[in-house]
């Protein structure tokens, strides 16, 4: 059962929950308190529903962290996160992204640490910090993996919930 979402007071909600699954879709983790959403006061795009590519790189504070980019690129070429250019991570948005001249799209998406404060994130896929090294520890440098998002719910009339369901579902995979 998933936990009560886990709202700041900014208004940002970790409502959501990750799965990691090995190549045998056996669960190597579940992790609770996701915020899939765009910070209530930043309003930038918001990740829709979809598969994507993952690979992980490192960012400058050390966490591991996983960038996400177009799942029809060719997954050959992209050897590090050194290799992806903005094209490549021009993922789909919910809504009107001011970041992308009000188009439905968004780029440089990661799955990172949060926090309980606004992180300058736009729109990235964010864990609670104390969940956080759970899900870092299976993670190695270089390794891709596919990220399935899944919408539960969207209202015009209630905040967006969306879920991360078999995220980084082939752990290992296309590597």
């Amino acid at each position: 059962m998933q936990p009560a979402p886990f709202v700041l007071r900014n208004g940002d909600t970790y409502d959501s929950f990750l799965e990691i699954e090995d190549e045998s879709a056996k669960i190597l983790a579940s992790i609770p308190y996701v915020n899939t959403d765009h910070t209530e006061k930043y309003q930038g795009g918001i990740l829709a529903p979809g598969i994507y590519a993952g690979i992980v790189g490192a960012r400058k504070n050390g966490d591991k962290a996983v960038w996400l980019y177009n799942a029809a690129k060719d997954s050959a070429k992209i050897r590090s996160i050194g290799n992806l250019t903005l094209e490549d991570t021009i993922l789909p948005s919910l809504v009107p992204n001011p970041n992308r001249g009000s188009r439905k799209e968004m780029g440089w998406i990661l799955i990172h640490r949060g926090g309980l404060t606004w992180d300058y994130s736009h729109g990235c896929l964010t864990i609670l910090d104390q969940y956080f090294d759970e899900f870092q520890k299976h993670l190695k440098i270089g390794e891709k993996f596919h990220v399935e998002l899944v919408a539960t719910a969207i209202s015009e009339n209630l905040p967006v919930f969306q879920r991360i369901a078999k995220a980084l579902k082939v752990l290992g995979g296309n590597r």
